[in-house]
């Protein structure tokens, strides 16, 4: 069995660290997009207890290279939660609660590609961010003992996060990230390059 599990713990290391002509980082005069989906944007948020469907928080950004070392970029993250109910006997009782919100922000990223794992797939990156919340609980009007609590948030956050992405294709890369805002944050995505400066890509 510890044989087996050397094996396996061998093969992983190689596929993770054999030399690559990847998309590694986000090099200067580049433009990256990210997609993904997160736990959250690091600003406590009411989350309707019996949530029958919606989107968590979906997110997209773009980063572009400044140097080897920094990118930058705004940011866009949306979420929408829907809780139902329905009364058999009552039918004009039926009531549907909303959570939903947005933000914008911008994000800055220090990408270690260029100097860390240099002959590898992964790539650490460590980033800041800065955004605006705009998010509301709406209850249904019909139920007469829930609307009064209906709620508004305008407000301004910031944190950082670390991120570890692993290099698909020459183009995109898989991302997962972990982060502090208000409360934890974790995040995972795919991020796809746009646009390739051929005179630094060497370095990946």
């Amino acid at each position: 069995m510890k044989t087996y599990i050397k094996f396996i713990v061998s093969v992983a290391l190689l596929f993770a660290f054999k030399p690559t002509s990847s998309f590694a980082q986000i090099n200067k005069n580049e433009l990256a997009l990210g997609l993904g989906l997160a736990s959250g944007n690091g600003y406590p948020v009411y989350r309707l207890p019996d949530s029958d469907g919606g989107i968590y928080t979906a997110m997209l950004y773009a980063e572009y290279g400044l140097s080897n070392l920094f990118s930058a970029g705004p940011y866009f993250l949306y979420s929408r939660e829907v809780a139902t109910y329905t009364n058999d006997y009552y039918p004009a009782l039926n009531s549907k609660d909303v959570c939903s919100g947005y933000d914008v922000g911008v994000r800055g990223s220090f990408n270690t590609g260029s100097f860390l794992f240099t002959q590898s797939n992964v790539h650490l990156y460590f980033t800041g961010f800065y955004g605006y919340t705009f998010r509301s609980v709406v209850y249904d009007k019909k139920n007469i003992y829930r609307d009064d609590f209906n709620t508004k948030v305008h407000d301004a956050y910031h944190g950082g996060l670390i991120g570890l992405s692993y290099h698909l294709h020459p183009k995109i890369e898989l991302y997962g990230e972990a982060g502090f805002s208000k409360e934890l944050i974790l995040g995972v995505g795919f991020r796809f390059l746009v646009k390739r400066n051929n005179k630094t890509s060497s370095v990946i």
